[in-house]
């Protein structure tokens, strides 16, 4: 099937909306909400009434059902002006998404609409260290059952939205000694007895959102919480890396575009030995490189997005060159942007010093692009037994 992925004029006129938003009231305060480590609430509240954390949700439980596509567009435009709102719109929509895919009914309604509206927020809670394999059957929380509970054990690191969350995604081993390992994903509410979430300091990038950590201690999490069967988690993982994958990718276009632009800026300001920076061949030799590469970029990440749409089976081939081509892109474009802005571009007056970090930020974070690179080479890759 042929992938069409030439945006349509409403998604055209979605992205201007989403732009003009972002434009006007996100990046006024977008060095304050990176800065701060306290949860933006005004930033997220005008996110939601924007319906920004619907985009993802089906309209039977007060959604937009806008796809993928769209949704990527979304990320685009607000990591131009606050990488950090970007992120939480990420949690948001993806968080949701999960529910909508595998979630009960009870679930369904319990959770959905509240989300859509940011009167719950969601955390994702996923296990450290990550394995260094395309295994993803494996984690350090243990849940045991127990009549009409799970008891569970242990740690998990960088939780997303963890100090604003009210409900928590974790994905714990329910496998016993005698069965093959299983993985299975939870829905965990805040202040659950047994279950505590600290701040983690010294975060450089987005400080505000990878703040926190959560802490399992015979904590007793009823059955019901369970998303899908027992032993599904493994599955809704693999289904799940694409979308965030593809969406980590836009958000690196948006940063990216932002370090263009204000590169662009700069070198038609910006006086050297009489003449406009812009006017030497060595920075317009750079700006023409970065303008490519993320042009690039942009277009891997719209097809994946197009693909993740219509349910295609190479989603997570795409999903991962999308990721590890734009996160990497970002990096070096916002390096050179830096350097473009000479001793200034380390300053913290100006927004390239910020998305430098935050461009580093998604290379690392999510699916790292060493296991994307594993998941793109075993795509490849046929052996012969022996």
């Amino acid at each position: 099937m042929e992938i069409q992925y030439e945006l349509t004029k409403i998604q055209e006129f979605f992205r201007r909306s989403v732009r003009d938003l972002a434009k006007e009231k996100l990046a006024p305060q977008a060095e304050d909400i990176d800065r701060k480590v306290d949860y933006p609430k005004e930033a997220a509240a005008l996110l939601a009434e924007n319906r920004l954390f619907a985009l993802l949700i089906p309209k039977a439980y007060g959604g937009e059902e806008a796809g993928f596509l769209a949704f990527s567009l979304a990320i685009e435009e607000l990591s131009k002006y606050s990488p950090t709102c970007a992120i939480i719109c990420e949690a948001q929509n993806l968080g949701a998404r999960l529910i909508a895919d595998k979630g009960s009914k009870e679930q369904k309604q319990e959770y959905l609409s509240k989300i859509a509206k940011g009167q719950v927020n969601f955390g994702f809670a996923l296990t450290e260290p990550e394995p260094v394999s395309l295994d993803f059957g494996a984690s350090t929380l243990k849940a045991i059952i127990d009549g009409d509970n799970y008891i569970v054990n242990g740690d998990v690191r960088f939780i997303v939205n963890g100090d604003a969350a009210e409900v928590f995604s974790i994905f714990a081993n329910t496998g016993s000694a005698d069965s093959a390992r299983a993985i299975s994903m939870f829905l965990v509410k805040k202040n659950l007895p047994g279950f505590a979430v600290t701040k983690v300091d010294g975060m450089a990038g987005s400080e505000a959102r990878f703040t926190c950590k959560g802490t399992f201690h015979d904590c007793r999490i009823p059955v019901d919480c369970l998303v899908g069967k027992e032993g599904d988690g493994k599955d809704i993982l693999l289904k799940a890396l694409p979308e965030v994958s593809c969406a980590t990718a836009a958000r690196s276009v948006g940063i990216a575009q932002a370090a263009v632009d204000a590169s662009a800026e700069y070198a038609t300001t910006r006086v050297q030995f009489g003449r406009p920076i812009g006017k030497f061949e060595i920075i317009q030799s750079m700006l023409a490189d970065m303008a490519t590469k993320l042009e690039a970029a942009r277009q891997l990440v719209y097809k994946t997005a197009s693909i993740v749409d219509q349910g295609n089976q190479n989603a997570s081939k795409f999903a991962a060159m999308a990721k590890n081509f734009a996160t990497d892109t970002a990096v070096e474009v916002t390096i050179n942007a830096v350097q473009i802005h000479g001793g200034y571009g380390y300053m913290k007056d100006f927004p390239v010093e910020r998305l430098m970090r935050n461009a580093k930020l998604a290379q690392i974070t999510g699916i790292t692009n060493q296991i994307e690179q594993l998941i793109i080479a075993n795509s490849l890759l046929t052996f012969t037994q022996g």
